[in-house]
């Protein structure tokens, strides 16, 4: 899930008391985990700005996005209407929510 490799600024570098090193090679030995357990596409058929679309999504993606909407008080529909709304011409769907739940995790 996105939310094991989110680093918070006070553990940059080594364990805390938990014995938990959260830093960068944690948060990369994370993500490296997240993509061998991934397991593939996951399609869903969702309304975006009153039209039936089909995103194709990782799994993990998915997750991401249900836990922005519920944290912003959103529907999924809602947040992807909003991404829809905002994404340059040329640039897919799926490529405009990835970059999204980039930019929403990093700012963190």
């Amino acid at each position: 899930m996105l939310l094991a490799i989110d680093d918070d600024a006070g553990s940059r570098g080594g364990g805390g008391e938990d014995g938990g090193d959260r830093g960068p090679a944690s948060r990369y030995e994370a993500a490296l985990a997240l993509v061998a357990t991934s397991s593939g596409l996951k399609m869903r058929t969702i309304r975006v700005a009153g039209r039936s679309t089909t995103v194709r999504l990782e799994p993990a993606t998915w997750t991401a996005l249900t836990e922005v909407a519920r944290e912003s008080g959103r529907t999924i529909s809602a947040v992807l209407t909003a991404i829809d709304a905002q994404r340059g011409p040329g640039v897919s769907l799926s490529s405009a929510i990835r970059s999204f739940l980039l930019a929403y995790y990093k700012g963190r």
